[in-house]
């Protein structure tokens, strides 16, 4: 008979040899606390959302803004539960998309609809704001598939019909672009070497902590891929969407260095419109 210690720990490794893929809680690279915050607007509302992945929820803080003065005059927190380990957020107009990991190993990307938090008046206090009502939940990507094990980055795809996410998984670091009425997807980039359309980069398999899509007035929708702190070894990859179609359409990839993104005036305002 099998010591019980032994099949215990057997039980809890975290690769599932006839899949591949992580079993059990993510690593720590994909937990939410070191990531820029998302937000979310509904009407005079504002809500920045973290992830906590050990306790399986996301927290928002609600505040609402005076269009007159630009003051929050209300506040009120919101926490949703998961059946599963977030691992990323990403916030698309009123929808809030979650990627996870559940305990048995298949990798998730729900939409999560909402509508503005309700002003609640409690007898004899001041109003707060009430959690937002949930709409819709609707899981558009469920998966066990070693190449596609976690997600690690999410970007709303620009200048499409707003259906779009690109998705860079972990395990891979291939970016994939999701569609979230129909759940499919579809190759867009990755580091090894790629057959046509697919763009190749290598420099993609760095561990890139920070993800962002900007509007560029040149060169057109960039979504780029950076370390904490812009680390000087790794500089910046960029997804390129470009000024000739703005489509939705990935037309190349270029990886700059931090050198290259001062002399190229990439963190300055005036070169860029506005997404909202």
């Amino acid at each position: 008979m099998l010591n019980l210690t032994l099949l215990a720990t057997l039980s809890a490794f975290s690769v599932n040899f006839n899949t591949g893929v992580h079993i059990g809680p993510p690593p720590a690279e994909l937990y939410g606390s070191d990531k820029p915050l998302s937000e979310v607007k509904v009407g005079g509302f504002r809500g920045t959302i973290r992830y906590m992945t050990s306790e399986k929820k996301i927290l928002i803080d609600w505040r609402l803004i005076d269009s007159a003065t630009n003051k929050q005059v209300l506040a009120g927190d919101q926490e949703i539960h998961f059946s599963y380990w977030p691992t990323e957020v990403m916030v698309d107009g009123l929808e809030i998309v979650v990627a996870g990991k559940r305990s048995r190993g298949a990798t998730c990307i729900e939409v999560i609809t909402i509508g503005p938090p309700t002003v609640l008046f409690p007898v004899g206090s001041n109003s707060i704001l009430g959690p937002a009502p949930i709409l819709s939940i609707d899981e558009v990507y469920a998966e066990k598939t070693v190449s596609r094990d976690m997600v690690t980055h999410m970007l709303p795809q620009q200048g499409a019909n707003g259906d779009g996410i690109f998705v860079q998984f972990w395990d891979s670091r291939d970016v994939y672009l999701l569609l979230k009425s129909t759940g499919t997807y579809t190759l867009v980039a990755t580091p090894s070497t790629a057959t046509a359309p697919a763009i190749s980069q290598p420099l993609l398999d760095n561990k890139m902590r920070e993800a962002f899509v900007w509007d560029h007035k040149t060169m057109g929708y960039i979504y780029g891929f950076h370390s904490s702190g812009f680390d000087p070894s790794l500089g910046v990859v960029l997804l390129v969407d470009d000024d000739a179609t703005r489509d939705g359409v990935i037309d190349s990839v270029i990886h700059l260095t931090n050198q290259d993104w001062a002399s190229m005036g990439m963190s300055d305002p005036n070169n860029y419109n506005s997404l909202n």
